[in-house]
């Protein structure tokens, strides 16, 4: 009995001398993000975890929550504030924390994928990220796409900004394309993307500005008629990775170093998945039986050009908006 004890308090002297390092060994980051899981944000969060894992030897575990189980984008960013998770994707709510953000917020401003891309591998991409890491306190580990968005109506084909006058038409909860919207003459209405389709259903909102592969994925197709034809794009803009810089800041230079090329790794697969997904997504939207119709692309840029500068002005973010009409040239 006595060497039971005996060995007993040298194991769990053992322990307590191991346990501080032992919990060292292993950083348990939570990854969430507010859209369904077959959204391509899942693969690209489970592309991060997997490239994540590996580079750290099993230093680091990433867990990941998607279909807004940890809630709507505001939630996920005031979570990485508090301290209640790590990481996540930011959308137009990121405006709120970051004002900046409300530049590629901006409708027709970015034409497509391609010139996406060149804003996040360029120069453009990276004042963005100093200015959210700046205002916001969010550091920006590589952008992923959410492809690009057109106008989905109930009431009938916009093809002018005339055709959303009065409209009701859900958008994301910011502040640049609250007001882009209300200077086409349509009637804003914020809500979080998790609300959109039973919103859609009950007719709270009679339209939507949100992406092809996101039309299809979340059903919303089943409570709308028509939808913009692809090529002219409300938005395309580039969705952050977001990490807390001051927690960011506090790891191991090893910590950062994996962090930043699982970012950058795992967004480049999203993007790429994300540009197939969209290609298959209008080819079954459109066998569907929804009703595509084609934007005046003169008349839209005619109405939103005077808003891009004023939105640039408002937010002092005029460098940022010359280095995203210089990528797309």
């Amino acid at each position: 009995m006595k060497r039971r004890l005996i060995a007993l308090v040298l194991a769990l002297s053992v322990a307590a001398l191991l346990g501080p390092a032992a919990a060292q060994q292993k950083l348990v980051l939570k990854f969430a993000h507010h859209a369904p899981v077959t959204f391509p944000y899942q693969d690209g969060a489970l592309k991060f975890k997997e490239i994540a894992e590996r580079l750290s030897g099993g230093k680091l575990e990433v867990q990941v929550f998607g279909g807004a189980q940890l809630g709507g984008e505001r939630d996920l960013l005031e979570g990485i504030k508090l301290g209640t998770l790590h990481m996540c994707i930011g959308a137009g709510g990121l405006a709120n924390f970051a004002p900046a953000y409300n530049i590629v917020q901006l409708p027709f401003l970015i034409k497509n994928q391609e010139h996406m891309v060149k804003i996040a591998d360029g120069p453009a991409g990276k004042l963005l990220a100093q200015r959210i890491e700046e205002q916001g306190g969010y550091k920006v580990l590589g952008y992923f796409s959410t492809g690009d968005s057109g106008i989905q109506t109930v009431r009938g084909p916009v093809r002018t900004p005339a055709d959303l006058k009065g409209v009701k038409i859900r958008v994301m909860e910011n502040p640049a394309l609250i007001e882009s919207m209300r200077a086409l003459g349509a009637n804003p209405t914020p809500l979080p993307f998790p609300e959109l389709y039973t919103s859609m259903k009950q007719g709270v909102v009679e339209g939507a500005t949100i992406d092809y592969t996101a039309l299809w994925t979340t059903k919303v197709y089943e409570a709308v008629k028509y939808v913009t034809e692809p090529g002219f794009h409300f938005l395309s803009e580039p969705r952050p990775i977001l990490i807390s810089a001051k927690f960011l800041a506090s790891q191991p230079a090893d910590v950062q170093q994996w962090l930043a090329q699982a970012g950058a790794e795992s967004a480049v697969y999203e993007r790429s998945l994300f540009k197939d997904r969209q290609g298959k997504a209008i080819e079954d939207l459109r066998a569907k039986g929804l009703q595509f119709a084609k934007m005046d692309d003169r008349a839209f840029l005619e109405a939103m050009r005077p808003v891009w500068q004023k939105v640039a002005a408002t937010y002092k973010a005029e460098d940022i908006l010359d280095a995203i009409v210089k990528a797309g040239q």
